[in-house]
């Protein structure tokens, strides 16, 4: 609740800690979540992208300062009135969207600087380079860090809640993995039934 006030000061007090007025964009799918289990989907699904578009003109429309918290907060308020897709070429697509979403999250913009403002090429050549380092990026930086480090912190968080070990196996570690798994041995130790503090 405390980050839509503060957005909203953000503009009148200080210039530079502008990354506040995106703290509250997040907060649509926290409420999304949170309602997922407690709302009846009433809505067929194709209402959803077409809701989607409606909304963001909307909000081009109406909002002169753009903030883009506004349209994630009534996306995450109306997800929950939305029936799941069916189509199973659409899931899967989407499926496979929502894995790798981190990695385009943080390589989009390094991705856009370099292939629009660093490299000179012909734009046909940049838009190709584009689509296949937004493919390329987030895919290697998945599988060699991202899922790797989230098995050895899932192994770490059961060492220190003594929870029993998860069907991911350490054999499924890569290498970087392996060896942020020794460190954390040696940070926790298996305290035999004990907690290890």
């Amino acid at each position: 609740m405390l980050a839509l006030p503060l957005a909203l000061a953000q503009p009148h007090i200080v210039g530079r800690a502008d990354v506040i007025q995106y703290v509250p964009c997040f907060l649509g799918g926290i409420v999304a979540f949170h309602l997922l289990p407690r709302v009846s989907p009433r809505l067929p699904f194709y209402l959803l992208p077409i809701s989607i578009v409606a909304i963001f003109i909307g909000f081009h429309l109406w909002d002169p300062m753009l903030r883009g918290w506004i349209p994630c907060l009534v996306l995450g308020l109306i997800i929950p009135l939305f029936h799941e897709v069916k189509t199973r070429w659409l899931r899967i697509g989407a499926r496979t969207i929502a894995q790798y979403s981190y990695g385009i999250y943080l390589f989009h913009l390094i991705v856009i600087w370099l292939c629009f403002l660093r490299i000179e090429v012909p734009g046909p050549v940049r838009w190709l380079l584009f689509a296949a380092l937004m493919v390329i990026a987030p895919f290697v930086a998945f599988h060699a860090l991202e899922r790797p480090l989230t098995l050895v912190g899932q192994e770490l968080a059961r060492r220190v809640a003594l929870f029993p070990p998860t069907s991911a196996s350490v054999s499924t570690f890569t290498p970087v993995a392996k060896a942020a798994q020794a460190v954390v041995q040696k940070l926790v130790p298996a305290a035999n039934g004990r907690r290890p503090w």
